[in-house]
């Protein structure tokens, strides 16, 4: 009897975290709309596109659940139909065509991901006019994270401006498989015990999560998360930056501070265990690379009746400086975390800050900017 044989790759801890919390549903995703203003080549930019899916492997990965297995194998593919298409909205107003932007980019992100054909990418282009288009790109949070879009976007607007010179783009990149398997790898070596015994030590003194009114742990299976969108007064980004000057701490850790005293006063806990967002990406061969290098790490703040926010500040800013140096070692199995199912204690409450510019620039006679993500 004849009997196939599959390689496949295990999943990365992070794609493993994720796994748990989705399993199957595929919920999570990284979303960005791209305005180009200019006359554009559209045989060029879909090549481009082409490209960029040729060139990162996890963007033609598919997750194959074997019998048996609880969590999925992922396993490259040699190609995959490319999930693109288009639509003319040209004829509208400025109102109108913001209207039908934010319509498509909700429909974008409730269309289903298919994760054993490999399809997790989606894109749509919207055309205004001759001279002015968006593409909106959706991936799977289990090939993609914030950074892997801007990355995306940036290179395949390399890519555009070699195809209209009928070049192609050199060098190469970090494949995201080889990442999982140095990560795995990492966290099983007996050499590397520093930084496991860091979040072990972490782990002794866990605390209950804090009840924060309106959560619910009881996620139904149909589950979808929603978008909010709100910008932020320029006093309040102007005093957001003076606190960060004085107290000589990013202006991340200065809003996760404030989320974590916001934490104290609802749930009157003297502790509060924040999951902060980390890029992932602390070596620089792993800057440009596409796929889910972001984590969540687990870090705590005490407070007392006599804390002060600069004392909450610098104490969050040691801990995030810690987390940071030591956030390849952290596994949420290692702290007793279920892999399947997430089993075990509660998430914690969540904190993420994406404090970078948004991909832009010029090419080729077209200038093009992300309008949202």
């Amino acid at each position: 009897m004849h009997q196939a044989t599959i390689e496949g790759y295990h999943l990365s801890p992070q794609q493993q975290r994720l796994w748990a919390l989705q399993p199957r549903a595929l919920v999570y995703r990284v979303q960005s709309a791209v305005a180009i203003a200019g006359r554009l080549q559209m045989h060029a930019l879909k090549e481009a596109f082409a490209r960029v899916v040729g060139r990162h492997e996890i963007l033609r990965t598919s997750f194959r659940l074997l019998p048996g297995m609880d969590v999925p194998l992922q396993i490259v593919n040699e190609e995959v139909a490319l999930d693109w298409h288009e639509v003319n909205i040209a004829g509208c107003g400025n109102a109108e065509s913001r209207e039908a932007r934010a319509r498509w980019m909700r429909s974008e992100r409730e269309r289903p991901f298919n994760c054993e054909q490999g399809r997790l990418l989606h894109a749509c282009l919207l055309r205004e006019s001759p001279e002015s288009h968006v593409l909106i790109l959706t991936l799977s949070a289990l090939c993609a994270d914030t950074r892997s879009a801007k990355n995306f976007i940036e290179e395949m607007w390399r890519h555009y401006a070699a195809c209209l010179n009928d070049r192609e783009v050199a060098g190469e990149v970090v494949q995201y498989a080889d990442f999982t398997s140095w990560q795995n790898d990492l966290l099983k070596s007996d050499e590397e015990h520093a930084g496991r015994e860091y979040w072990a030590a972490q782990s002794a003194f866990e605390v209950a999560t804090a009840s924060v009114p309106g959560r619910r742990d009881d996620v139904a299976a149909g589950y979808a998360p929603d978008v909010f969108t709100f910008e932020l007064e320029a006093s309040l980004a102007a005093r957001l930056e003076e606190i960060a000057r004085r107290l000589s701490a990013p202006p991340p850790v200065v809003l996760l501070a404030g989320w974590q005293s916001l934490l104290w006063r609802l749930t009157g806990e003297s502790e509060i265990v924040v999951e902060a967002a980390f890029d992932g990406r602390k070596f620089e061969e792993l800057r440009d690379p596409v796929g889910l290098f972001a984590k969540h790490l687990p870090l705590r703040c005490r407070f007392t009746e006599q804390s002060t926010f600069d004392d909450v500040v610098r104490q969050v800013g040691g801990a995030h400086a810690e987390a940071y140096e030591w956030q390849e070692f952290f596994s949420w199995e290692q702290r007793g975390v279920g892999a399947t199912r997430g089993e075990g204690k509660s998430a914690a409450p969540v904190f993420g800050f994406e404090y970078e510019e948004l991909a832009s620039g010029e090419c080729a006679g077209l200038s093009f900017a992300v309008a949202e993500q």
